[in-house]
């Protein structure tokens, strides 16, 4: 039920804390309500085993927006439904996929990428509901070059293992979770993609 890492609790506490040291009222205000109703959100979805596909939206671009903040709008981002899914019927586990989205705030965007951006994608499958997080980062070979394995380590343990278990203990006997660089035609790599099957889709 602790969905939000204490890590990222702190980063928002000093975000706006940085707002007001700087003289920026209005803004630590703006965050300081997104991030109250980011909290209160989640704990109360938290305490469900399953929410609305609507609700767990709302939630993920909440956590987006703040990020956005704190990060002073270095990345862009977009959510996107397949007209075949039915957000109020289709029921999913409460955040699962928000360790993915976070991971490539922090880990896919050095300098050297220009616009960064994120697209969450869902969509029906023969017959599964499926999310789809892409970034124009880094990758995973060149982030395991700059920072050493620990790096890829890092994204795995946090991004799949926990919504993997979360899963596998509602039922799913499928490989629920899959993770691959994009390459261009030429063969560079253009970003990660993350594919998470969370079951049947209404």
């Amino acid at each position: 039920r602790a969905q939000m890492n204490p890590h990222f609790l702190s980063n928002c506490l000093n975000s706006i804390q940085g707002f007001i040291s700087k003289g920026e009222k209005m803004k630590a205000m703006r965050y300081l309500s997104e991030f109250n109703d980011l909290l209160r959100d989640t704990m109360e979805l938290s305490q469900e085993p399953l929410v609305a596909l609507d609700e767990d939206i709302k939630l993920l671009t909440s956590y987006l927006n703040l990020e956005k903040m704190r990060f002073n709008d270095k990345f862009s981002y977009g959510v996107h439904v397949d007209p075949s899914v039915n957000v109020y019927d289709s029921e999913v586990p409460p955040l699962l996929i928000q360790p993915f989205v976070e991971n490539a705030i922090i880990h896919a965007f050095p300098a050297e990428v220009k616009q960064p951006r994120i697209d969450i994608t869902f969509k029906q499958q023969s017959g599964q509901l499926t999310a789809r997080i892409i970034d124009n980062g880094i990758g995973i070979t060149k982030g395991v070059a700059n920072k050493g394995e620990g790096y890829f380590q890092q994204r795995r343990s946090f991004g799949m293992d926990i919504p993997r278990k979360r899963l596998h203990l509602m039922g799913s006997k499928r490989e629920t979770i899959r993770i691959q660089e994009l390459k261009d035609e030429d063969g560079q790599v253009n970003g990660t993609e993350v594919v998470v099957h969370y079951g049947t889709a209404n």
